[in-house]
């Protein structure tokens, strides 16, 4: 590791120990970027304990970083060439060179340009222990061309390892090949459950700047926090939903209102149309029946075609009136049987797109669940298998390091056996011959004891002869011997003693070896298990049965001889060969206990390994226990995410039928606009049809006024020229006269058709106007004028 990486990696982890983001600044994604990139991530993750996802980050930051720069080398290259990007014609050419220009030679021809565009692209780090984000940074905006392929990208991709393909979409081989590269990695992102929702960009004319963020879940409260969102997003949907349902719905009842309030309007029209043509046709009538009056006895040749005119006229208007009523009750009917009709087809095409919307969602969420299943099925499978595959190689381990110890333990404590086995006979045999050799000496002392007193009582016999005697000197010389005799014996007395407490002490040292060999034998009783030692017991008693006959000869030789100090002689040497040879048993037995506490280490030692395979032995076991746990675990959280996984086909089914609630209130929204237009089309069609009510009501009374002047007209010759004759009415009153309030009106009716006339006559004459033209000028019929210019007198 360089000095430079040494500074790195201390300024990255005093940077996570401190909760600050890492930041870096490239230009181009070449080797030595790939090594810092790697560098900072691995630093960054090694410092929090998280190196097993040192891959998956390392190529999701990868991933944005060429993403980055390939837009930076994009945009150089327009610059280079020229191109407006905006202009879909130079995009596409721009596009093309981009495909070809691509590649390490290509860049380096435009090198100095691409210095001059002085691209940088800022990537951020950031870790916490629940999550790794990066976010890279590029001091530009999208074009809309880019963020239209960004969203389609964005909305089409199920999944972070679809967005991943979006790498491949450029023709050069290059970014295909690292597409690729990343494209196992982002499968593996999938896994990790890093959904494509993790991933976001955001880019901003006002602060001209780009960013792609990635936040990479290191425990399950991202997950959580996921959920709680969606919880939240549920609630809001609620409230929006009640919400939209008390709009929706009182915009029903207000428009049901208008419309029953338009209805109304309608119908009070139409009924009072319809009496105000019955008063108009009354009035009519009893108009025309008047003037029938009146020219029965005014108009003698023509009066009766006028009469004939002005009756068939009135007969037209009437057929007129009523055609006009049909009509307006048919256009009513033809409109409210159409509306009910498109209500009726609405109601139809709605119930079709519902059903048809909501089998497409149900087999894509039947879908996406089979694949989920199969995913997690997959899933467990293979992490059931590398679990049971790591298990049987770790107990495969410990089967070949138990057999290779349990053999090694074996031999070693078969060895320690018999080097133990041949110490014990050898104590054995020492032993049985030092307690024969003790009692071979308790036996002669026993015997040299009674030979000591017997001669005491010769020598007080002696001495009691010598005392009757006179022989003084021998008595002297005899008591002195006496007493060497006896000094003698007492030193040998006293060397016996001494001896016997060596002998003791001997067989005190025989009787712990014993002790210390009973307690080694009780510690490898498990091991001596075998028929060879009633064997090796068998055969030392057999020994020991020898050894005790030629004991026994020897003792009967010993009895043979006479002479005391012979035998004394005879058996101080043999004690003192006793004694060279109990210096040597001790000296052995000191090489034994020696051998003894080597074989206790070894056995201690071998004691220690069977603890630390007891030990090892206890770990696999609460290893297994612990598996068993995990597994135990894996289920409850495999039940788990069954559960989860039902109640989230719930949800989904619920978010369905919300969906198509929506998408219903969606439809009901538009198919409301439509009505409200509609609504709005027959307010105005209402309107034209009051504006034709009104015209038609305005032309009846110009009609009535007209025929008002026709008949004033009929009647201005005969009161110039000749009397009015009386006659008869019903009234019995000149005929004439008529109504007691009209007669004003007929007055002003007379004079306006005096000037109608005056009218029609001047352009007649004076302009040489043909009738037609003069009809369709004043707005009068054509007869009518044709009757003015034949009654005029010029004619």
């Amino acid at each position: 590791m360089n000095h430079t990486e040494r500074d790195i990696s201390k300024a990255v982890s005093t940077a996570v120990e401190s909760k600050k983001p890492v930041s870096i600044m490239v230009n181009l994604l070449s080797s030595q970027g790939e090594n810092l990139l790697n560098l900072v991530v691995k630093s960054m993750l090694k410092k929090i304990n998280r190196s097993d996802i040192e891959d998956t980050c390392y190529a999701a930051a990868k991933g944005l970083v060429f993403l980055a720069t390939k837009a930076i080398v994009k945009r150089a290259l327009f610059k280079e060439c020229e191109l407006n990007m905006n202009n879909p014609t130079d995009y596409n050419i721009g596009m093309k060179r981009f495909a070809e220009y691509l590649s390490v030679e290509s860049i380096a021809k435009f090198s100095n340009s691409f210095k001059k565009f002085n691209p940088l692209v800022k990537t951020i780090f950031y870790v916490t222990p629940e999550y790794f984000s990066v976010r890279v940074k590029n001091e530009f905006t999208l074009i809309p061309t880019e963020e239209v392929i960004l969203k389609s990208k964005f909305q089409n991709a199920t999944s972070l390892s679809e967005l991943i393909k979006f790498f491949i979409e450029s023709s050069d081989d290059s970014s295909a090949e690292t597409a690729e590269k990343l494209k196992s990695k982002g499968e593996f992102i999938d896994e990790y459950k890093i959904d494509r929702y993790s991933l976001k960009y955001y880019s901003s004319e006002k602060n001209n700047e780009t960013i792609i963020k990635i936040d990479i879940p290191l425990t399950d409260r991202f997950t959580l926090k996921k959920e709680a969102f969606q919880t939240e997003m549920e609630k809001l949907f609620l409230q929006y939903k009640a919400q939209l349902d008390e709009a929706i719905h009182t915009s029903i009842e207000t428009i049901q209102q208008k419309t029953e309030f338009l209805y109304k309007d309608i119908k009070t029209e139409f009924i009072n149309t319809k009496e105000d043509a019955e008063l108009i046709l009354g009035k009519i009538q009893d108009a025309s029946i008047h003037l029938l009056e009146q020219q029965e006895n005014i108009l003698s040749d023509f009066g009766e075609k006028i009469v004939n005119d002005a009756q068939n006229r009135l007969i037209d208007i009437q057929l007129e009136s009523e055609k006009v009523l049909d009509n307006i009750k048919n256009v009513g009917n033809d409109l409210l049987s159409k509306e009910k009709q498109k209500v009726e087809d609405f109601a139809k095409e709605l119930d079709e797109k519902i059903s048809r919307q909501s089998n497409k969602i149900i087999e894509k969420e039947k879908k996406k669940i089979e694949d989920f299943n199969k995913y997690l099925d997959e899933r467990v499978s293979r992490q059931s298998k590398i679990l049971l595959h790591q298990v049987q190689a770790h107990l495969d381990q410990l089967e070949n390091a138990n057999v290779d110890f349990i053999k090694i333990s074996k031999q070693e404590l078969a060895k320690s056996k018999e080097e133990y086995l041949t110490i014990k006979s050898d104590l054995d045999k020492d032993v049985n011959s030092a307690k024969k050799l003790k009692l071979e000496l308790l036996q002669d002392i026993g015997e040299e004891t009674k030979q000591l007193k017997e001669s005491i009582n010769s020598i007080d016999e002696k001495i009691q002869s010598l005392e009757s005697g006179s022989v003084l000197k021998s008595t002297e010389n005899s008591l002195q011997e006496l007493q060497e005799t006896f000094n003698r014996i007492t030193s040998t007395i006293k060397t016996l003693k001494d001896e016997e407490n060596n002998l003791s002490e001997y067989i005190k040292n025989t009787e712990m070896i014993k002790s210390i060999n009973q307690t080694a034998g009780e510690s490898l009783q498990y091991i001596d298990e075998q028929n060879q030692k009633i064997k090796n017991l068998q055969e030392d008693l057999e020994k020991t049965n020898n050894y005790c006959d030629i004991i026994q000869e020897r003792s009967k030789e010993l009895s043979d001889s006479v002479d005391v100090i012979k035998v004394l002689d005879s058996k101080f040497e043999e004690v003192r060969d006793l004694q060279k040879i109990i210096e040597n048993m001790i000296n052995e037995v000191y090489g034994m206990s020696k051998k003894i506490g080597q074989v206790t280490n070894t056995v201690s030692s071998q004691d220690k390994k069977a603890q630390g395979l007891k030990e090892r032995i206890a770990e696999v076991v609460e290893q297994l226990e612990y598996l068993e746990v995990k597994e135990e675990e894996m289920q409850k959280t495999f039940t788990e995410l069954d559960k989860q996984f039902s109640t989230l086909n719930l949800r989904s089914t619920d978010i369905k039928f919300i969906e198509s609630k929506f998408e219903k209130i969606e439809n009901l929204m538009s198919d409301l606009s439509l009505r409200h237009k509609q609504v709005v089309t027959m307010e105005k069609r209402l309107e034209e049809i009051r504006g034709g009510f009104k015209e038609l009501i305005n032309d009846v009374e110009t009609k009535y006024e007209e025929m008002n002047n026709y008949v004033n007209l009929i009647e201005a010759p005969p009161n110039k020229n000749k009397k009015s004759r009386p006659r008869k009415t019903n009234n019995g009153i000149n005929g004439n006269i008529g109504k007691g309030p009209k007669i004003g009106k007929r007055d002003k009716d007379g004079d306006l058709v005096k000037l109608k006339k005056a009218k029609v006559l001047s352009l007649y004459e004076n302009y040489n106007w043909s009738p037609e033209v003069i009809a369709e000028k004043l707005n009068l019929e054509q007869s009518l004028v044709d009757t003015i210019i034949n009654l005029s007198p010029k004619s």
